[in-house]
């Protein structure tokens, strides 16, 4: 894959800044602008065949092809297939000014195409020749949660080289240990890699009793680099001009992985890049969401939002949504606006599924057996329109900052495993958190931003599996939103609305008033520091009323219509 011309292009089949898309059936070519700000771009289709991995461009190591297949993986995505021979070369001619290969890379492509493998395999395998353990790759993230997902990948190929090849090792700082516990590591056994984050790395690189030594420095990773760029008062471009400038790091490499790839010439211009190659998932470089996503909007006052979300993931868990893990493995990712909002909306759908199981006990104690499941496309969604799946204590979560670090990596593995079945998020998951398998993400509160829908709908139809997105979308917003997925490579062609029964939107039922005056209770308990706000709910944290008590919970919370919509939004 050489770095300029159109025939590197057109050997691995893509279209190149020389070389316009091919022409439309029985028309004339199909001409889609490039970017106007560079030449030196590759165009990848996301939506390519995997190229098994025998079949690369360039021969990976037989350690590291072994290692792959052991965690599973026979094949290359497009993004992998194209990258990783190019750094490959490039770590051969590290030295040589006149190679082609010998530029940053910038790399922005769809979330969930293995962007991290595409360049933690061609790092590993140029240091299986290292001769003494130093640091020589640098990883930065924007979060911790990031950081341990990287460390984790690097370790798994460790793992998997097997004896007769330098075991190359990567180290993790992101404050899991302590300070002196990662120094002392630093300086007793040194690591060939270190993943980290900005906070951190000013910490053990500019502090006072630092001992991380980057003189031997050749590749220099920012993942997530658009939200890194905004955090530069990290001071780590700083650190980054530092090293460029060191003697021992003539030939540093700099790699810029994101989804949302920034193409700001004021920050691109921090970094320093040198003759900068892109490779871009659009032919203009716009921002592109993987193709096996079906995206949908859905309108509905705010106040029935909860409703309607409780009937999404019935929809889901019933097996509804097509191409999807049915009702034994299906789960969803609930986006919120705010670490408050998402703690509302999980305390009552929570709630929800006790009083729910309740109404169900009562019906079923009253009736002599278990009452008929309601039709979801009828009328109504009758008295019990919680799924059995979300009924189980623990299936539904908030994840946000509220909870402490080895909080969420718990919650994400019973997530991973099905435990739980809807987290309800603030946009602390949002950025390149790999939850495999989730069937579909619901933007609870729109986004106000591209980039954000990018990466919160990106945490579904990963590794080239079906997934859904749904976001609700208010009459007022409607423009701005629809404005906004114009701004997108393809996201407003694609996005349908999303019918509504009205039964979906029925916040007349009886069961529901009395969950919002369990919420008023639940938020008053944890106000006063008598219920812990971090702890999912059990049976008797709250005064859940009798089944079949009609409306009596409305009128025993205490509050009006408007009061019931602000509770049910959490906004």
């Amino acid at each position: 894959l050489a770095p300029e011309g159109a025939a590197a292009a057109a050997a691995a089949g893509q279209p190149s800044a020389d070389e316009p898309p091919a022409a439309a059936a029985g028309g004339d070519p199909v001409v889609a602008a490039g970017p106007d700000w560079t030449s030196r771009y590759h165009v990848v289709n996301a939506s390519d065949a995997p190229t098994p991995l025998q079949e690369l461009a360039r021969p990976l190591h037989p350690a590291l092809e072994q290692a792959l297949r052991k965690a599973g993986f026979q094949a290359a995505f497009p993004i992998q297939a194209a990258v990783m021979p190019l750094l490959g070369w490039s770590a051969e001619a590290a030295h040589d000014e006149d190679s082609p290969h010998n530029c940053d890379v910038c790399v922005a492509a769809p979330t969930g195409q293995g962007k991290t493998l595409a360049y933690a395999v061609p790092i590993v395998e140029a240091l299986l020749a290292r001769a003494a353990p130093k640091v020589r790759a640098l990883v930065l993230l924007p979060t911790r949660d990031l950081a341990v997902q990287v460390f984790r990948v690097f370790e798994s190929l460790r793992r998997g080289l097997g004896r007769g090849v330098a075991q190359v090792r990567a180290q993790c700082l992101v404050g899991q240990k302590s300070f002196a516990e990662e120094a002392r590591g630093l300086a007793q056994q040194p690591p060939d890699i270190v993943i980290c984050t900005p906070g951190r790395l000013a910490d053990h690189y500019l502090g006072r009793h630092g001992r991380l030594d980057l003189s031997a420095l050749q590749w220099f990773v920012a993942d997530e680099a658009d939200r890194l760029l905004s955090q530069a008062y990290h001071r780590w471009l700083d650190i980054l001009e530092r090293v460029s400038i060191g003697s021992g790091a003539a030939g540093l490499q700099k790699l810029l992985i994101s989804a949302t790839m920034t193409w700001n010439p004021q920050k691109l211009a921090m970094l320093k890049l040198r003759r900068p190659l892109y490779f871009f998932s659009s032919q203009t470089g716009q921002h592109a969401t993987p193709a096996q996503l079906q995206q949908h909007y859905l309108r509905c006052k705010p106040g029935a939002k909860p409703m309607a979300l409780l009937y999404l993931l019935a929809r889901m868990l019933a097996g509804d949504l097509g191409g999807t893990e049915g009702t034994e493995r299906a789960r969803a990712v609930v986006f919120c606006h705010s670490v408050d909002t998402a703690h509302r909306l999980a305390r009552l759908l929570q709630i929800c599924a006790m009083v729910g199981a309740r109404e169900d006990a009562g019906h079923a104690e009253a009736d002599g057996e278990a009452p008929e499941a309601a039709d979801p496309d009828g009328p109504g969604l009758g008295p019990l329109p919680i799924p059995e799946a979300l009924r189980a204590p623990g299936a539904i979560v908030e994840f946000s900052s509220n909870l402490t670090q080895k909080g969420r990596t718990t919650l994400l593995r019973k997530f991973r495993r099905a435990e739980v079945r809807c987290l309800v998020c603030s946009d602390v998951v949002a950025r390149g958190i790999d939850i495999p398998e989730v069937s579909a993400v619901i933007n609870y509160t729109a986004p106000s931003q591209l980039q954000t829908y990018i990466h919160r709908v990106g945490r579904t139809a990963r590794a080239g599996r079906v997934g859904h997105t749904f976001t609700f979308v208010r009459r007022t917003d409607m423009e701005r939103f629809e404005a906004m997925l114009r701004e997108s490579a393809d996201c407003w062609e694609r996005i349908k609305r999303y019918p509504l029964p009205r039964g979906a939107r029925d916040t007349e039922q009886p069961w529901y008033a009395k969950a919002l005056g369990c919420l008023r209770q639940c938020l008053s308990l944890e106000e006063s520091g008598t219920l812990s706000a971090t702890r999912p709910l059990a049976e008797g944290d709250v005064d859940l009323p009798a089944a079949g008590a009609g409306k009596e919970g409305e009128d025993e919370g205490g509050g009006d219509d408007e009061e019931e919509g602000s509770a049910a939004k959490g906004e």
